[in-house]
């Protein structure tokens, strides 16, 4: 940070790979103030923290500190939240053929997008549109014929 740069955080919380929801719980507490781009999901919140709706964890992360979030719901889109406020991003439903690596498939393009200088929702409709085509092919790897052009550079 002091040199520029941005910490980015996708939470990705899996119950078995943590002693207990205690101990989890308090080490994304104590690691939340120190992210300034959260891409957390709202089914491992709600399940992890206890969040009613995907506002309250887009609220909640903003209130840690972080100056860009968005919440990913899958089918139902995503939730956003920047300097210009906070927004649903819809998607178009899509038949998957295999979820594996949907997630970071959708954090990548988003991030790429937002370092290219794209706006907060085009990068989430970049995301969306990455994470559809993942959806489509076994094992989370796709043909490099089937990435955005602008993601092959």
């Amino acid at each position: 940070r002091a040199r520029g740069g941005v910490v980015v955080f996708d939470p990705n919380y899996r119950p078995r790979n943590w002693t207990s929801s205690a101990v989890a719980r308090d080490a994304m507490e104590a690691f939340a103030p120190l992210v300034d781009w959260a891409l957390p999901t709202f089914e491992d919140e709600q399940m992890l923290m206890g969040d009613p709706d995907p506002q309250a964890t887009l609220a909640r992360w903003q209130k840690a500190g972080a100056s860009i979030v968005v919440v990913k719901q899958g089918r139902e889109g995503a939730w956003a939240a920047d300097s210009l406020g906070v927004r649903r991003v819809a998607t178009r439903p899509v038949h998957p053929l295999d979820t594996t690596g949907a997630g970071d498939g959708f954090n990548a393009a988003v991030l790429n997008a937002l370092l290219h200088g794209q706006t907060l929702d085009q990068a989430v409709g970049e995301g969306h549109a990455l994470a559809s085509r993942v959806l489509g092919h076994r094992g989370a790897i796709i043909p490099m014929s089937d990435m955005p052009r602008r993601d092959r550079s």
